[in-house]
């Protein structure tokens, strides 16, 4: 946690928890608050992006679903590149919070409703 590891702060964000002691993890929430290396996250993001970009999107078919994986990095490292601390676990938050353009956002919307009806 104290070396900035973007996956662990991650699921201390997540929404899903199947066993936790909540003073606990209140408190490791707390430490990563405090110990947040921006750049580090940054880079983390910026390599999960193009890993993702390359291993996903250069095919000759793409499932829709692969847009969001390299969505979700780069909308991560406009949060951080705010200053807005750790980037929060759920895209819906990301995107909330950093899409203002109305067309894109019914793109992503769009693209978020195909995704659950599959």
């Amino acid at each position: 946690l104290k070396k900035g590891n973007a996956t662990l702060i991650e699921w201390l964000d997540s929404p899903v928890v199947y066993r936790a002691e909540p003073v606990f993890l209140e408190a490791l929430r707390t430490l990563a608050r405090e110990v947040h290396q921006p750049e580090r996250s940054f880079h983390h993001y910026v390599h999960m992006a193009r890993r993702n970009h390359r291993e996903f999107l250069t095919r000759e078919r793409v499932r829709l679903k692969k847009y969001l994986y390299v969505l979700r990095p780069l909308l991560a490292t406009l949060w951080i590149e705010q200053g807005r601390g750790p980037a929060p676990t759920r895209f819906a938050a990301l995107v909330e919070a950093l899409i203002g353009d109305p067309a894109l956002r019914a793109a992503i919307d769009a693209l978020l409703r195909i995704k659950r009806s599959a």
